[in-house]
């Protein structure tokens, strides 16, 4: 979704106006830079790009632990375990802005571990946090959960100071100022405040909605794949800390205090978004997990079965690969074929194109000039056909609740409702070719606008409608 907003964006559309989008205006903007440098190039010098982001994150939470003398032994294995775990399931943190608000998160709390007797030096210590922490909630609306955890952790490990505590609200200030001066003058302030806030918030709601498919039982399947072995060790280092917490010195003890506070702003996250729970949420647990289960693995009684536990963590995300490989390539290996009912565990977004082969190859032979429009949420299929899309309703999602025509039982509360003469204006502006219609709504269109769109006949394939103009 991320790739066609900077696409958008950088034919000159303005973000939240003309290209809809629910949610923080930093990563959009940051799509559309990559876009204008790197052109047709974009996606994989994303993912380079993305490598080394992780890459940086890891060494700068490892070589923070390393200051703090936390572990005995084995001193990169941090750096290593954070780059794994970010990177299994494959397909579920690229271009994720969970993944993004990785490292300003990681410099926030380490400016308050930094915080000290010099009180000039803390000013600008607390004024940095606060500019990262606006920047992480400029990328991704979680990162208030983390701001709270960070708040409680330096209310916990100091004496809260007045002035401090100004520094930093001052440092988020100048980060929100300068994002709503670019919106202002992109004259998308309003449109923001509706799509990017209110509606936002609308959708916190939708976890049954037929347009959000939020499959919980699939993405906690996978994590406990993926993770389950890091899991149990986190625990383990948790409840260790908590029954020898006095053991260690004052400087441990604040970081891991620091560390405990920084998990729960996560746990109250992933609490808070349970009905609407992703993969991609669950990347924002890496470094305090990582911090605990390193700490497991320097007890003794686990000590001496490092190997074994390191086997464990690599073979059973092994096993999502595994599945994968065989839905590329099949071959008489039947028992390493996941089940019909897992090919999204193992395929990710990749898996659901496949199994709509005939309807996904039929859009691709369509000339590379053709516009089309997908009634429901398929960013993929978008970019994999290279073709444009209705750019303020790609989400159809948005639109699905915005417009009353579509009477969602799950009504918006708090952003206003999408005009039928706005829908009017911006579909004659640009009608597309082609219409795939998966949920079965365009009737409802044709009904309502018969003039505009009764020149669409439908054709079916894959069980699901396809309408294209008449010649």
């Amino acid at each position: 979704m991320l790739l066609l907003l900077g696409n958008s964006l950088s034919e000159g559309q303005h973000l939240y106006s003309d290209v809809w989008f629910a949610g923080p205006p930093l990563l959009p903007w940051l799509f559309m830079m990559f876009h204008e440098v790197f052109g047709s190039w974009t996606l994989p010098m994303i993912r380079i790009l993305s490598c080394l982001y992780i890459y940086i994150a890891s060494i700068l939470f490892n070589g923070i632990l390393i200051e703090y003398k936390l572990y005995r032994r084995y001193s990169g294995f941090t750096a290593i375990m954070i780059a794994f775990l970010v990177s299994v399931p494959w397909y579920s943190q690229q271009m994720s802005g969970s993944l993004f608000v990785l490292l300003p998160m990681i410099i926030s709390f380490y400016q308050i571990m930094q915080l000290g007797d010099n009180r000039s030096k803390n000013y600008q210590l607390m004024f940095g946090a606060g500019v990262w922490m606006a920047i992480s909630m400029c990328i991704t609306y979680k990162a208030i959960f983390i701001f709270f955890g960070l708040l409680i952790a330096y209310v916990r490990v100091r004496r809260p100071s007045l002035d401090e505590l100004i520094s930093m609200v001052g440092g988020m200030v100048v980060v929100f100022l300068f994002v709503l001066n670019l919106l202002y003058f992109n004259d998308s302030l309003r449109d923001f405040w509706d799509i990017g806030v209110l509606y936002y918030l609308d959708r916190l709601r939708f976890s049954s909605s037929p347009v959000y498919a939020y499959e919980l039982s699939s993405t906690l399947t996978a994590l406990l794949i993926a993770w389950g072995p890091v899991l149990v060790l986190g625990l383990i280092g948790f409840l260790h800390f908590r029954i020898r917490y006095f053991s260690y010195v004052v400087k441990i003890r604040a970081t891991e205090t620091i560390t405990s506070l920084w998990l729960l702003g996560v746990l109250l996250m992933l609490l808070f978004k349970w009905q609407r729970l992703e993969l991609s949420d669950l990347v924002l647990l890496v470094p305090p997990l990582v911090f605990y289960m390193r700490k497991a693995l320097d007890l003794p009684f686990l000590l001496q079965f490092r190997w074994g536990i390191l086997a464990l963590i690599l073979v059973l995300p092994l096993f999502l690969y595994i599945g994968l490989w065989n839905l590329r390539h099949p071959n008489p290996a039947d028992l390493l074929r996941p089940a019909q009912e897992d090919l999204w565990i193992h395929g990710g977004t990749w898996m659901t194109m496949r199994q709509e082969g005939a309807l996904f190859e039929y859009l691709a032979d369509q000339s590379p000039e053709s516009s089309i429009w997908i009634m429901d949420y398929k960013p993929a299929w978008y970019l994999s056909l290279g073709t444009s899309s209705l750019d303020a309703y790609t989400d159809f999602r948005i639109l699905y609740h915005k417009l009353p025509l579509f009477q969602s039982e799950l009504g918006i509360l708090f952003s206003k409702e999408e005009l039928e003469r706005n829908f009017y204006q911006r579909f004659q502006a640009s009608p597309p070719d082609l219409i795939v219609d998966p949920q079965e709504y365009f009737h409802l269109l044709q009904d309502r606008f018969p003039a505009m769109l009764g020149k669409y006949e439908v054709l079916e394939l894959d069980g699901v409608a396809v309408y294209h103009k008449k010649e």
